[in-house]
């Protein structure tokens, strides 16, 4: 009887884990990524405070401002800043500094702007922990499986095994070709 064993349950339980960290980790790498490229491409102005924004939704409490800036082309932006999970500091019509994208100054953002590398260290990390771990145990079961001595299936039906006589099969042989043949027959 084969007994039940939990290891391939929780083997499968850290598999899923780690890809989900794995996964957590790429999906912080590329907002990173963004993130990165817009600083290298944004121009910092201070810009006026006009309003306080706050969202409230199931990921928590998100927060920013309403300002208005000048472009260094005279254009006036009034616009809303990308939310943070943080509650920004400033009040109504003092200057903050924010960063935009001259090609959509519209979507201004506070400065510091950026993501924590760690977001993306973290979950890598611990996805690459559990998948590993998942690694190593199927390895040893494969190892262990080809060190296992192969038994052949038995045929044993319970019957104990029959003799093998070869005088009285020859000689049913003979007998039985003499009477078909006619010949040397025992008189």
């Amino acid at each position: 009887m084969k007994t039940f064993s939990i290891i391939p349950i929780i083997m499968g339980i850290f598999l899923v884990i780690g890809c989900l960290g794995l996964r957590e980790s790429y999906q912080n790498y590329q907002d990173y990524q963004a993130v990165e490229a817009f600083k290298a491409r944004a121009i910092s102005t201070r810009a006026e405070i006009m309003s306080h924004i706050s969202s409230y939704s199931r990921q928590g409490a998100s927060y920013g401002f309403s300002v208005e800036f000048t472009t260094p082309d005279g254009e006036l932006i009034y616009a809303k800043t990308l939310r943070q999970p943080t509650e920004p500091q400033g009040e109504t019509g003092d200057l903050t500094e924010i960063l935009y994208d001259p090609q959509h100054p519209d979507e201004p953002r506070l400065a510091p702007v950026g993501i924590p590398f760690k977001k993306t260290l973290v979950p890598g990390a611990v996805g690459v922990g559990f998948v590993g771990m998942v690694f190593i145990y199927a390895m040893a079961a494969l190892i262990r499986a080809a060190r296992t001595p192969r038994k052949a299936p038995s045929r044993y039906t319970g019957k104990p095994a029959q003799p093998f006589n070869t005088s009285s099969s020859r000689d049913k042989l003979v007998s039985k070709y003499q009477k078909s043949h006619g010949r040397f027959s025992k008189s």
